[in-house]
């Protein structure tokens, strides 16, 4: 199976600074090389606070061209939507990705994208304005590491062709909250991945299992101001995000 991890994150400026941006991108990398988060290896991931729209098209379309089959996209920065139109994701001042986009691009390949930004609406012409260290996941050496890469590549070959799952920090009309500890959202999913590797049983937990216990804490940590959302492309079918093989 090849794949591949991008990661990007967009700080702001100084009048609008994300302290959180740069912690999200360092756990998430960190979890992904982690076993339980599928074993990927360095040069299976790509992150950079950089991007742009042409240069990450160009990387994607290089990417499908040797090969790649499925694509873990995870957004940290700045966000909005405009009504009946779209979400944006901001990779740089004014260089702004529709998500509709993203997905174009991605829609022959299997994906998950997860953002963490704000959804507030806001109208075409205005723009949009704006307690642990990086933790360490627990991984259990008596599983050889090629088990979870095999145990994670087992559950992207049962998706679906084109299969693609958006997961966003907050619902529309909707900011997200950021901390010097990362983001809400965020801090809150990485946290239940590193109790899963501590404490649950064997198999695939993929991130529709995970939403609804992340979705309820960010629900009652914001006081009911940001509810991430799930738009899976199957009813039934999920990408996975933890793995924990057997033994045997």
């Amino acid at each position: 199976m090849n794949r591949i991890a991008i990661i990007i994150g967009n700080e702001g400026n100084t009048r609008n600074f994300l302290p959180g941006v740069s912690k999200d991108m360092a756990n998430y990398k960190r979890f992904l090389q982690s076993n339980i988060g599928g074993a990927w290896e360095e040069d299976e991931i790509i992150s950079s606070k950089s991007w742009t729209t042409p240069v990450l098209e160009r990387v994607i379309d290089n990417l499908k061209a040797n090969g790649i089959e499925y694509f873990l996209i995870i957004f940290s920065g700045h966000g909005y939507a405009i009504k009946g139109v779209d979400t944006y994701l901001e990779l740089q001042n004014n260089d702004d990705l529709a998500l509709g986009t993203l997905q174009r691009w991605l829609q022959f390949n299997k994906s998950l994208i997860i953002a963490d930004s704000c959804r507030k609406f806001i109208e075409i012409i205005e723009k949009a304005q704006a307690s642990a260290q990086i933790r360490l996941f627990s991984d259990s050496h008596a599983v050889p590491r090629y088990k979870y890469r095999e145990l994670y590549n087992k559950g992207i070959e049962g998706l679906e062709r084109y299969h693609n799952t958006f997961v966003a920090s907050a619902a529309l009309n909707e900011c997200a909250e950021d901390t010097d500890q990362g983001g809400l959202f965020s801090k809150t999913l990485l946290d239940l991945t590193s109790d899963i590797g501590n404490w649950s049983t064997t198999g695939i937990y993929t991130i529709k299992a995970l939403h609804p216990s992340v979705a309820e804490k960010v629900h009652v940590v914001s006081q009911g101001n940001q509810n991430p959302q799930i738009y899976p492309s199957s009813e039934t079918l999920s990408p996975p995000f933890v793995v924990k093989p057997s033994l045997y």
